[in-house]
């Protein structure tokens, strides 16, 4: 019984090779977006410093000019 789904869905990839290239590439961008993503939500928000013992009391310091901006 799976032998027969492979053989359907290699005869479709097959029948339809730009349409399984564009879900293919759809998939992989898909996959690399949200892995980049979360990676980045990981690094920052769950992990930000692990370097400093207490980051949440690490502040940040920028200078202004004189109008305030």
């Amino acid at each position: 019984m799976m032998i027969r789904d492979l053989h359907h869905a290699l005869r479709m990839i097959v029948r339809a090779p730009l349409l399984s290239a564009v879900v293919v590439l759809s998939l992989g961008v898909g996959i690399g977006v949200n892995t980049v993503v979360f990676s980045w939500l990981q690094g920052t928000i769950v992990h930000p410093l692990p370097a400093v013992a207490s980051s949440g009391r690490l502040h940040l310091i920028e200078p202004r000019s004189d109008s305030g901006s």
